[in-house]
């Protein structure tokens, strides 16, 4: 998922470099900002597919024990931290990117500071590598 977000910005980035030369390149129907815009929502959008993917790993979780699986993230996180005994900051680190990824999704008009890329994966795989103790 990193990779094809490394990938998407190095694409986008070369195109605006080459659209600000060439506009023609562009036709009529997009511009040099339209670009930007999409790159500027690039890192959104990987953060966003990483929760989605941590959140399902933690719905296959519960599911693969037979036990209740909580509708909203929050709880589903709690319910999984409980259960398996992570560390109260390594659980509050992936709600802060719960929040963030909710800020984004819901177009939060008060959003918290971003989380890096590596900073969501770092805090997602930490949680998860407790799956297995």
């Amino acid at each position: 998922m990193e990779r094809e977000h490394v990938v998407a910005c190095f694409c986008v980035e070369n195109l605006i470099s080459l659209a600000t030369s060439d506009p023609s390149l562009l036709a009529s129907r997009y511009s040099v900002k339209d670009l930007r815009t999409c790159r500027s929502s690039l890192d959104d959008n990987c953060v966003v597919r990483m929760f989605i993917t941590f959140e399902r790993v933690l719905r296959t979780y519960l599911k693969d024990r037979g036990l209740k699986i909580p509708f909203k993230a929050k709880d589903l996180i709690d319910r999984v931290s409980t259960r398996v005994g992570v560390p109260t900051g390594d659980s509050l680190a992936v709600h802060v990117v719960r929040d963030y990824r909710n800020a984004i999704v819901h177009s939060a008009i008060d959003r918290p500071p971003p989380v890096a890329i590596a900073d969501a994966r770092g805090s997602l795989c930490k949680f998860l590598s407790m799956l297995h103790r």
